[in-house]
């Protein structure tokens, strides 16, 4: 019997029809299964590539070239050296000398799964791939301890793909090679701590003066939470920096607590929120002497721009600031030999038996700050005599600004209205709304002045009047200063309206930030020290920013340097050879009562002042925290510590030599901005609005001052408000208490 035919499948009867050709999934099916064949094959590929690359990888000679990694610092010449770094200062351990206490610590600050991992944190590298892909700095990168002692032993800090597969293969083999206590051994005698020390060991000597064998819970747990920033958390840099480490020691010994279980909670709630004491240890000869503050703000500012400090302290580098070594030179000599003279001629002050007592030599600091106007490079500064023995900066330390500050309320003005040529109160009065009234120094009363006499006389109150009249004047005054670079401190806002005045801090380098800011027409540049880093193979990885912002109107700034030129010193155009030179003085001091003083003091003294090329500011001030009385300084033939006394005689005396040589470069004329500022003053007191046509001319104050004190003139020497006068043939002080009114000299 014939067999039956079988239907045909569904397929072949449509081979001809219209669904034929059209299996489920057509084209992109197939374009997807080949898809899935090329990952596949590449990541075969690369599979394979990885095993090749991983088996091929060797450790280097670990004494190859970490141990030889000098780094050197230059003046800006690029050959003068300044300082070297990371000659290392190492003393290797055992693992079994090494206390438990700083093995925990380590561990639970830097790699929390150290014991339990394989050396890698998959999740950390696939954050630096992200960041290499997206063409952003690889920073963290989750590196465990395995990661960072193969980094630090045997590679170098370069952020590439090589260099982290590299550390990756090296990290996975070393963790099957070699134990746990092998690897944690070799990171604690290689990793750098601070204050040169590499290792354990070194560490516990420089920072506590013991062997690491006998470092306590805290202590360990204070250099293990240093090991992430060294200088930067050193408590021997500031309260800042110990602010940061005793956050960072809290979250070590939380992480002791928790997750890890080291410490107990009892251990815990002894140390946790008490930084353990730091003993006064000197700090490496590297930093000896003035230029040590250039050396430390040096690493400051690469730590700050991402350099680690095992990348500063023993990469190699060849690290060229923007310092000059003559200018620096100028500044050194100019600071100790004028303190110097201070010290021998200094009147001093009666002991209570009535006899005069010298006053202490190393009493008197000195901060002095130079800048390039064009690019705001550090040219010279000057912070202290000694980095080792006194590490405070007193080219960087707040103090108070004194009549520095009124160019700003120049600055507020000329933005909001007013002209140099608008009229001003320069007499005593009452601002409305207070119930003191403010006074000039020496009480003078200049009557209506313009703002340009202001500025070159230094008028108290045409300041507070000007401020005072300008719409949220307060807030313009602090936008003025903070826009031309300065910081704005807590003590700035308590002033009010006499903020103008200068009793807010500001810090010699800032002011002269400022002060550069203004000679450069209103562009604000980076105030910065290192102009270039070079690595170990001769390769640029780091320039400064030398590009500057129009942070200040142009004929703003033009105008408020064409004031400046009026107050400037003739001590400053003679030192300058007869440049354009423009500068302020200020002198800030109290009465009896005042802060606990039992008498009139002067507490900070200065002058900032620039040519076109190059701004300085120079304060002075006395004791241990730079507010001491700086009158028992004063030689007995003046009246009193004024800004135009001796830190006008630091400034002449550095700027005659950093000039030298420079071209005669002259100031842009004033814009003569035209004030839209009418009627200034309350009443019928006569105002001026005609803008000069060509350069504004001074005008004298239309009723005579009942006393005719300026900064040109000797200041007499009465308890008021604050004064720059030059003091040569000052009157000596009279035995008048200052009034409620006039406690503050100011000029």
């Amino acid at each position: 019997m014939a067999e039956k035919a079988k239907p045909a499948r569904a397929s072949e009867q449509t081979k001809s029809g219209k669904g034929a050709g059209k299996k489920k999934g057509g084209p992109l099916r197939r374009i997807l299964t080949i898809g899935g064949i090329v990952v596949l094959a590449l990541l075969l590929v690369i599979s394979i590539a990885g095993l090749i690359f991983y088996e091929r990888t060797e450790l280097p000679d670990p004494n190859a070239e970490f141990a030889t990694q000098t780094s050197r610092l230059y003046f800006r010449d690029g050959t003068t050296e300044m300082g070297s770094l990371a000659v290392q200062n190492r003393t290797s351990i055992s693992y079994s000398e090494m206390p438990q206490s700083i093995k925990d610590a380590v561990v639970a600050a830097e790699d929390r799964t150290f014991w339990t991992n394989q050396g890698v944190d998959f999740r950390g590298m696939g954050r630096a791939v992200v960041g290499i892909l997206t063409n952003r700095e690889i920073t963290g990168g989750g590196s465990t301890i395995t990661q960072q002692y193969i980094k630090i032993r045997y590679l170098t800090s370069e952020q590439t793909f090589s260099r982290k597969f590299t550390e990756l293969a090296l990290a996975i083999k070393m963790d099957k090679a070699e134990s746990k206590e092998q690897v944690l051994e070799g990171y604690l005698n290689t990793i750098y701590f601070g204050r040169g020390a590499y290792g354990i060991q070194a560490a516990a000597e420089a920072f506590f003066q013991v062997n690491a064998a006998d470092l306590t819970i805290g202590q360990a747990a204070a250099l293990a939470a240093m090991v992430n920033t060294p200088s930067a958390l050193d408590p021997a840099s500031g309260d800042a920096a110990s602010q940061a480490l005793l956050e960072r020691y809290n979250y070590v010994l939380d992480g002791m607590l928790d997750p890890m279980g080291t410490i107990t909670q009892a251990e815990h709630d002894e140390f946790y929120n008490q930084l353990p004491e730091f003993p006064d240890i000197p700090v490496s000869d590297v930093y000896g002497g003035p230029n040590g503050f250039l050396i430390d703000m040096a690493t400051n500012e690469l730590e700050a721009n991402g350099f680690t400090a095992e990348q500063i302290n023993g990469g190699g580098l060849t690290i060229v600031t923007t310092v000059d070594s003559g200018m620096q030179q100028s500044a050194i000599d100019a600071v100790e030999s004028t303190v110097q003279s201070a010290v021998e001629n200094a009147r001093g002050s009666l002991d209570e038996s009535g006899n005069w007592v010298a006053p202490d030599p190393n009493g008197l600091h000195t901060g002095l700050a130079s800048l390039d106007v064009a690019t705001g490079g550090i040219l010279a500064l000057y912070g202290g005599s000694d980095f080792v023995s006194d590490s405070r900066n007193w080219a960087t330390t707040p103090r108070y600004a004194a009549s520095t500050f009124k160019v700003w309320g120049a600055v507020a003005g000329l933005r909001n209205g007013f002209g140099l040529s608008s009229t001003l109160r320069g007499s005593s009065y009452t601002p409305e709304g207070d119930s003191v009234a403010v006074h000039n120094d020496s009480n003078a009363q200049y009557g209506t002045i313009t703002l340009q006499t202001a500025i070159r006389d230094s008028v108290n109150t045409a300041f507070v009047d000007l401020v005072g009249r300008i719409p949220d004047g307060t807030e313009e005054l602090v936008r003025a200063a903070t826009d031309a670079g300065l910081t704005e401190y807590d003590s700035w806002a308590p002033q009010g309206g006499r903020m103008v005045l200068g009793e807010g801090e500001v810090s010699a380098l800032e002011n002269a930030t400022g002060y550069a800011t203004l000679a450069n027409n209103g562009v604000r540049n980076d105030t910065h020290i290192v102009a270039e880093v070079r690595d170990a193979s001769g390769s640029v990885i780091f320039s400064g920013n030398t590009e500057g912002t129009q942070a200040i109107e142009d004929g703003v700034a033009r105008d408020v340097t064409y004031g400046l030129e009026g107050a400037a010193e003739a001590a400053q155009r003679n030192a300058v050879g007869g440049r354009d030179v423009a500068g302020k003085t200020g002198t800030e001091g109290i009465a009896a009562g005042q802060d606990g003083a039992t008498g009139q003091i002067t507490r900070a003294a200065w002058l900032a002042g620039y040519t076109k090329q190059i701004a300085t500011a120079v304060v002075m001030v006395a004791g241990d925290d730079g507010n001491g009385n700086l009158d028992v300084y004063n030689p007995s033939w003046r009246s009193a510590f004024y800004g135009a006394g001796y830190p006008t005689e630091v400034w002449a005396s550095y700027m005659a030599e950093a000039t030298e040589g420079l071209p005669y470069a002259s100031f842009d004329p004033p814009a003569n901005i035209q004030p839209t500022v009418r009627n200034t003053l309350p009443g019928n007191v006569p105002t001026t609005t005609q803008a000069p046509t060509t350069a504004p001319e001074s005008t004298e104050p239309e009723d005579e001052p009942e006393t005719t004190a300026t900064e040109h003139t000797s200041a007499p020497e009465t308890t008021t408000t604050e004064t720059t006068a030059p003091e040569t043939t000052a009157p000596a002080p009279t035995n008048e208490e200052p009034t409620e009114a006039e406690t503050t000299r100011r000029r």
